[in-house]
């Protein structure tokens, strides 16, 4: 279990050095990053949509609930950062 804990921890420290270029060079001369740097990466990529972040809770006596709210705040965009949405009529309505 210990061994793929670490493999998929290598896979995200991977994928995160691919969100940002001074992250990228940073992993492949050190091989790692710290867990702001992994935030940071991984926060750029799901900006992006290039990764799509997953976590899970229970609403059963609140088992993980608070760790995905975490993950909501820091991960997601807030409305100021994403473009106005638009509208657009259907064929239906015309």
């Amino acid at each position: 279990m210990r061994a793929q804990c670490v493999e998929w921890r290598a896979k995200m420290i991977e994928a995160a050095a691919e969100g940002d270029e001074e992250l990228l060079h940073k992993y492949l001369d050190k091989g790692d990053l710290s867990d702001v740097e992994i935030r940071r990466g991984l926060r750029a990529r799901a900006l992006k949509n290039e990764v799509c972040l997953v976590t899970c809770g229970s609403a059963f006596k609140n088992k993980g609930v608070q760790a995905v709210l975490d993950a909501i705040v820091e991960y997601m965009p807030s409305p100021v950062e994403v473009p106005p949405s638009r509208g657009r009529a259907s064929a239906a309505n015309r």
